[in-house]
């Protein structure tokens, strides 16, 4: 009784804050806090806010070699992941991977989170990024769609876009861009004095 009590409660708190943050990003009120990120420390971050989660399900994460900084703000990046991948987990069956990549590309990075569920119905893949849209409403995962619009409201707010697309193979894959809003700063070389 009481495990079921703090889940609700954890709901209700999670569901609360995905109200507010939607609200603040509407009205204009989240100024980004952009700093140099590695985005390995960005994705890294995201996994473990989900560890407890994501603990029974394999993710694989893939990331080229050569990834750049990137300007951002880390915390609501890092919430963008967080919702597509606790949408990957509840989506898709549990004994099946989760993959992320990440790729620079020559205008910006290129992040991508796939699972290997049911998919999304193509003429439903632009709504669900609307406030309040769920492909099932009736079913019993929690959450009021708000999540993917939030997603979409942060990626925007970066000058970037999000996109979802099936898998050949099955199941969905959402792909966000994030253009380079400036050029990655590089670390010059320490000279060191010769002594002969």
């Amino acid at each position: 009784m009481v495990g079921a009590i703090i889940e609700e409660a954890q709901r209700i708190s999670e569901l609360t804050n995905k109200i507010l943050e939607m609200a603040r990003l509407e009205a204009g009120e989240v100024v980004l806090n952009r700093q140099w990120y590695a985005p390995e420390e960005i994705v890294g971050s995201a996994l473990r806010r989900l560890d407890k989660r994501l603990k029974t399900r394999q993710v694989n994460v893939n990331m080229t070699d050569g990834l750049v900084l990137i300007h951002v703000d880390a915390v609501l990046l890092q919430q963008v992941l967080v919702n597509l991948l606790d949408n990957a987990a509840k989506y898709s069956p549990a004994g099946r991977p989760i993959d992320i990549s990440v790729e620079t590309k020559p205008h910006g990075l290129s992040i991508t989170v796939a699972d290997n569920g049911p998919g999304i119905p193509e003429d439903l893949q632009q709504k669900i990024f609307d406030k309040f849209f769920r492909i099932h409403p009736e079913r019993a995962q929690s959450g009021v769609g708000l999540g993917l619009s939030i997603c979409r409201a942060i990626v925007e707010a970066h000058g970037g876009d999000i996109r979802v697309a099936n898998r050949s193979g099955g199941g969905a894959r959402f792909q966000l861009n994030l253009p380079f809003q400036e050029f990655p700063p590089t670390i010059e070389p320490e000279e060191k004095e010769l002594t002969l």
